[in-house]
């Protein structure tokens, strides 16, 4: 059975895609707490609350006390939610949403922006519980779910592509521009008026600042998908191995180097394939432009997904 779901996994490049490995983790934790609400159901009966204590202890806290005693909930928050509804909505978005980010701008990306957006949100959230009397009691409220990720995805990739359409039953096919103004709408209406779950809308609108920050730097050239990477360098070149320098005396001597044919040919030939690759990559990319995604062949999407691995 596990061989069989591994495989399974290993076929639709589930592990090696970042969005269907971060959409998987949802499930999984989610699956997890339906399995633990079951056991406790039968083992100890229907008052006992195993899953809603471990929902508040990964939760985001309200209380910037008590988030300073448990501050890993900025992370795990991001990964809990509440009930079926709660996670398929907020995974339809971010599937639907991070294939079109992900499929323009490579799927390494969409790692950082889930996380990076979704902290932004929880951060804003704890603000606003300390701001906000309409958010309630700060020492009773958590927060929980990627709703703040989705959103930040939602936000980059419409700003990015404003004019891509989504086909919605009953409307057919709409721009993403649209259906993000409608939700930011709902967002922004929903805490003016002290609606219900003000502190969820609180932490979307955190999420969508994230994301039009992170895609407005990335069009002057600034990647915050980098920094992460930066910061992972910068503590190996400080912990790692050190480079030892030769004695002076050894510095002086000169050693001749002959280099064959083929060294001084090898750059060549690898710009050339960098040359052809790109030019395969832009011929593709103007067909979805003209014919859609459709259009192409199974060997053509087969080199598109290659390609979103090596961006």
């Amino acid at each position: 059975m596990f061989y069989t779901i591994r495989e399974w996994l290993h076929r639709n490049n589930v592990l090696s895609n970042r969005l269907y490995a971060l959409i998987a983790i949802n499930v999984v934790v989610f699956l997890s707490g339906i399995l633990l609400n079951i056991i406790e159901l039968i083992a100890r009966g229907p008052h006992v609350m195993w899953v809603e204590s471990l929902q508040r202890f990964f939760g985001m806290p309200g209380d910037a006390r008590v988030f300073l005693t448990r501050p890993w909930g900025i992370v795990t928050s991001l990964f809990v939610h509440q009930d079926v509804f709660h996670i398929l909505f907020n995974m339809l978005f971010v599937y639907v949403f991070g294939n079109i980010f992900s499929f323009y701008l490579g799927h390494r990306r969409i790692l950082w922006l889930y996380l990076f957006g979704g902290m932004s949100g929880c951060l804003l959230y704890l603000i606003g519980s300390h701001v906000l009397p309409q958010m309630g009691d700060i020492s009773k409220t958590y927060c929980i779910g990627a709703s703040a990720a989705a959103t930040a995805i939602m936000v980059a990739t419409a700003y990015k592509f404003p004019d891509q359409e989504i086909r919605l039953l009953l409307l057919g096919n709409v721009k993403i521009k649209y259906i993000v103004l409608v939700v930011l709408f709902m967002d922004f209406l929903a805490v003016s008026r002290m609606a219900a779950n003000t502190g969820g809308h609180v932490a979307h609108i955190g999420g969508g600042i994230y994301g039009l920050v992170y895609i407005v730097l990335l069009n002057r050239g600034i990647d915050l998908s980098d920094f992460p990477k930066a910061i992972g360098a910068f503590f190996k070149q400080l912990f790692g191995k050190k480079v030892i320098t030769p004695p002076k005396r050894y510095a002086s001597m000169s050693v001749k180097v002959t280099r064959s044919q083929e060294s001084t040919r090898a750059p060549r030939a690898n710009a050339a394939r960098e040359d052809d690759f790109q030019e395969r990559l832009d011929a593709i990319l103007d067909k979805i432009r003209l014919n859609g995604y459709g259009s192409l062949t199974t060997e053509e999407k087969n080199f598109l997904f290659e390609a979103g691995n090596r961006m």
